[in-house]
């Protein structure tokens, strides 16, 4: 199948078409550049139109421009001339002929054109939709975040910031890389802007950070946009959802609603969504920072407690030396340290005098040479060893003896 791009043509979609150069419905281009063949079209959005296109064999996207208004053809190619200086596994690759322009037939408004490269996968809000907006968890989220902060790293570094930052921005491939796309609003770090002059305002309702909403942006004002993105990915919800926004203070409550999130992580997300840009973190590094301090302080219980079962099952003799109850001998039971040396036994009991105290000594004399006949007996389950259970609080205690939409664009003021 091939598609005719001229928004004029009367029957775009033309078997007929398949092995043509000139459309024969409107005379229009059909191998676009001698090397871009048309094969469907994939979506329509504010300012143009997306296709699927073959070039030799190999699929791209084609983003074709229908509005011919200066800014929206400035900011087109402002997204071309970025995309083909980025080079990232999150940034879609745009060749340095990348952008061109189609005089349709009969026409003497030109098409502006870019091809790049196709992104096989979905976009984070469809990806939510197709989960029925299940939360995101706390591994994926850091894992997420991380890669996100990453490609801003990138665009930052090269002087731009995204400025139009939300789920449908961000494409999941099947592999399991994020991929920041729509590079339409990006902006460039000018003397003019850190001058603090206005320029176009990009609004995506819910996403746009207070001074963005007044025609000001700055590279912080893209960790505004990623805050409330993650707001979205934990909560399933918008950020003006009523259930976690709260117009008369204008503050989001949204951590009830996430799942099972350590504050740690949650703070890290506000500090992001700060409402002045000089509250936010001061750049992508200082984010990245914060990340892995975050992955080792929720490391640390998981790591204390393997080390824990290690000793527990090497050091494991009975019930009793896990919760710190003696194991003592009952009537003509064996005890279960009968196998040791007397020796053995005066070491054990030196390590318990000194844990408990001289007030304990006449008790641990008594607890020796006399076997306690007041306090129930229950079977250790290993080796079937009998281990006295504690006597309640009021009685003398036996003594151990073990051991993770569309933006909106307006002109400045």
């Amino acid at each position: 199948m091939t598609y005719c791009i001229n928004p004029h043509c009367p029957k775009p979609v033309d078997a007929v078409n398949a092995n043509n150069l000139i459309c024969r419905n409107c005379g229009s281009e059909i191998l676009l550049q001698g090397r871009y063949r048309v094969l469907k079209q994939l979506g329509q959005g504010g300012f143009g139109n997306t296709f699927e296109v073959d070039e030799c064999g190999k699929t791209k996207v084609l983003k074709v421009l229908t509005e011919n208004n200066p800014k929206a053809i400035e900011l087109f190619q402002q997204e071309a001339k970025v995309l083909s200086q980025l080079n990232g596994a999150g940034i879609p690759k745009v060749e340095p002929d990348g952008y061109f322009t189609v005089l349709p037939k009969n026409s003497s408004v030109p098409l502006h054109c870019l091809a790049m490269e196709k992104i096989e996968g979905v976009n984070l809000e469809q990806w939510m939709e197709f989960r029925n907006y299940q939360r995101l968890s706390e591994a994926q989220a850091l894992n997420w975040l991380k890669q996100l902060v990453e490609i801003l790293a990138l665009v930052h570094a090269h002087q731009y910031f995204h400025r139009d930052i939300k789920p449908q921005n961000i494409m999941l491939r099947q592999n399991g890389q994020l991929v920041l796309i729509d590079f339409g609003a990006v902006r460039q770090v000018t003397t003019t802007i850190l001058a603090g002059n206005s320029h176009t305002r990009i609004i995506s309702q819910g996403y746009s950070p207070p001074e963005q909403q007044n025609g000001y942006s700055v590279q912080q004002s893209d960790f505004f946009a990623l805050g409330r993105t993650f707001i979205f990915l934990l909560t399933g919800k918008e950020p003006q959802d009523k259930e976690i926004y709260d117009p008369l203070t204008n503050e989001l409550h949204w951590r009830k609603s996430a799942l099972n999130l350590s504050a740690l992580l949650a703070d890290l997300i506000d500090h992001l969504m700060a409402p002045t840009a000089n509250h936010r973190p001061q750049n992508t590094q200082v984010i990245l920072q914060k990340l892995n301090e975050i992955e080792k302080a929720l490391q640390m219980p998981r790591i204390l407690w393997q080390q824990t079962a290690i000793q527990s099952t090497n050091g494991f003799k009975s019930v009793a030396s896990s919760s710190s109850v003696a194991t003592v001998s009952v009537g003509g039971a064996k005890s279960v340290n009968a196998s040791s040396s007397q020796t053995h036994k005066s070491q054990k009991l030196s390590q318990v005098l000194i844990g408990l105290g001289l007030g304990c000594f006449a008790v641990v004399i008594a607890a020796i040479n006399q076997p306690n006949t007041k306090n129930p007996v229950s079977v250790s389950p290993v080796e079937n060893v009998p281990v006295a259970i504690p006597s309640p609080v009021t009685q003398i205690p036996e003594i151990p003896l073990t051991t993770n939409s569309q933006p909106t664009i307006s002109p400045s003021t």
